[in-house]
């Protein structure tokens, strides 16, 4: 169940632990223009003094105007030195920030102490960036971290850096690890008494170092004596984020909350279907109520979409459509190109089909399918059962694409070929008058996709009892 703003709020300040808020930076009570100095909220105070010029303004993106602190690459604020909570060998640290980055380069530094020069793990730069091994903090040498392709430009994200007392470094985007290392090998004593600088990392020689000067809008800066845990930053992002971000980022109609937590992430959309059911993830959302990801809501054994289409309540295990118990359902919608060594069945019968031959997954006119050459290809899957044999009721149903008809090429089948007259069952693709779309020539062999000399494609094959 889902926190409210205020429950978050009073579960991040009860973990927190008491006194450790060094430096709190936050911009939105600032007004526009040009910035001398911004006030430091937290237990260090005093103010991050501006070189350069430096200008608060308002960014407006997809329809959320939040305000921060534009730095344009000569612009840098220092403030108060470090202290050892936040230097020494293995003290536990936290920095948070809210950062809009345009375009990234390899390191840009939003806020920083100690200095560079080495020894390594000596200095400290929290960083937006791109580059794979610093892009997020600069370390000096080995012990430093990228963000792991994570960290994205031309949006607002909520970037985290946490150092445990046992060394073990840990970065976030948007409330979600990105990223970790393990130090415990490394002298992590920071250079001590240095300034603590937005914008730049410290110069060995003093100043700040010109090298990784920001061209960023940093919002909200915090930096921790100690290490945050994980619900603490995923619930901090979650209180603070509607400052920053809309509710559908990226523009579909479906809520991020819920992409996320229904897909994992935000590339489903809303005429996508992302548990294959027949229906889109928009109308299983905001039509029937039906859950996205799972293909068959109400576990009666019908998948949403067969419900929906036999006009029976998809949310009701009693309200079972006429077409039950799918024993069958093969769909290469979801498989990747190339070579295919098994087809998983979502049907009842459950297990999977295996390859002999070499059929391979291939997309004709947009739809993906799997093509079988003739040669030997064909699929194995389980036993089939009563309900599927004799006179018993069934139905099957598929889509092919067979670019050459002969007189019969198989589809499905099970029973065996030899007689007597009505024990075999194979569903074909053919042009004979006979037997081009059935064969009906005992009983409990195993099921088969196959083809005769030839070439077909199955792109979905289900069958019913």
């Amino acid at each position: 169940m889902a926190l409210a703003d205020a429950e978050i709020k009073a579960l991040y300040e009860s973990e927190k632990p008491a006194s450790n808020l060094l430096v709190d930076l936050d911009a939105s009570g600032l007004a526009e223009g040009t910035l001398s100095e911004w006030a430091n909220g937290g237990d260090l105070g005093g103010a991050f003094v501006a070189s350069g010029d430096p200008t608060v303004e308002a960014i407006e993106l997809n329809g959320v105007t939040a305000k921060g602190v534009t730095l344009d690459g000569d612009d840098y604020l220092q403030g108060p030195n470090s202290v050892e909570a936040l230097e020494g060998n293995g003290n536990a640290r936290t920095v948070e920030a809210w950062v809009y980055n345009p375009e990234f380069i390899a390191e840009e530094a939003i806020v920083a102490w100690g200095h560079r020069g080495g020894p390594e793990g000596a200095n400290f730069g929290f960083h937006s960036g791109n580059h794979p091994d610093f892009g997020a903090v600069g370390h000096w040498g080995a012990p430093d971290i990228g963000w792991n392709e994570q960290h994205v430009a031309g949006e607002w994200q909520y970037l985290v850096s946490t150092l445990d007392a046992e060394k073990q470094h840990k970065v976030y985007v948007n409330g979600v690890l990105a990223n970790e290392e393990d130090l415990s090998g490394f002298d992590m004593a920071t250079h001590p008494g240095q300034p603590i600088t937005v914008g730049a990392e410290n110069a060995e020689a003093g100043g700040a170092a010109k090298a990784i000067f920001a061209t960023l809008t940093v919002a909200k800066v915090r930096v921790h004596g100690a290490a945050l845990s994980g619900d603490q930053i995923a619930s901090q992002f979650a209180a603070e984020r509607g400052l920053f971000l809309p509710e559908d980022i990226d523009g579909d109609g479906l809520s991020d909350d819920l992409e996320r937590e229904l897909f994992g992430d935000l590339a489903q959309g809303p005429e996508d279907d992302f548990d294959d059911d027949g229906l889109s993830n928009g109308d299983e959302i905001r039509v029937y109520g039906t859950v996205a990801n799972e293909a068959d809501s109400d576990g009666d054994g019908a998948n949403d979409g067969d419900a929906v289409t036999a006009g029976t309540n998809p949310l009701d295990a009693d309200s079972v459509p006429d077409v039950v118990g799918i024993v069958v359902d093969l769909s290469a919608s979801n498989l990747p190109e190339g070579a295919i060594s098994t087809w998983v069945n979502a049907g009842s019968l459950g297990g999977e089909f295996q390859a002999s031959g070499d059929p391979v997954v291939e997309v004709i006119d947009g739809v993906p399918g799997v093509t079988l050459d003739g040669d030997d290809d064909y699929f194995e899957g389980p036993p089939s059962t009563p309900d599927i044999e004799g006179s018993s009721p069934r139905s099957i149903i598929a889509w092919v694409y067979n670019p050459e008809l002969q007189a019969e090429e198989t589809v499905i089948s099970w029973g065996k070929r030899g007689g007597p007259d009505g024990t075999n069952m194979a569903f074909n693709h053919g042009f004979h008058n006979n037997f081009g779309a059935v064969g009906h020539w005992e009983v409990w062999a195993p099921v088969t996709v196959w083809a005769r000399p030839g070439k077909a494609t199955a792109s979905r094959i289900s069958r019913s009892c």
